[in-house]
């Protein structure tokens, strides 16, 4: 319950801020796991020939803006691939935080 009430006069307060301040590229970005496989991969692939870099293996993280993934890493390899275009540090900081939580939550729970 007390988390609850904490979430909401921090979404309250997250509200009033994007209000005033100019929109940022990584706001209104969506979070989701994937595999380096089917579209998932296509999407992967795109990236990693956007950034220059050599795409991750096997489970990844995505953010997406407007369901589209601007950027991915690897939850394994750690390696991150993005559209630096439609992506900023922060997000890319983000994902990372992301993927150090996933990490944990297998460690502890297992898979």
């Amino acid at each position: 319950m007390h988390f609850l009430t904490l979430h909401t006069e921090a979404h309250r307060a997250g509200a009033e801020r994007r209000s005033k301040a100019p929109l940022s590229p990584s706001d209104g970005v969506s979070i989701r796991g994937g595999l380096t496989e089917g579209c998932d991969g296509e999407a992967v692939e795109r990236l990693a020939a956007l950034s220059g870099r050599t795409p991750p293996n096997g489970a990844v993280l995505f953010a997406e803006r407007d369901g589209d993934p601007v950027a991915a890493i690897g939850l394994f390899d750690g390696t991150v691939v993005a559209d630096h275009t439609r992506s900023d540090l922060r997000l890319r900081v983000r994902l990372r935080l992301e993927r150090l939580f996933v990490r944990a939550v297998i460690a502890i729970r297992g898979i």
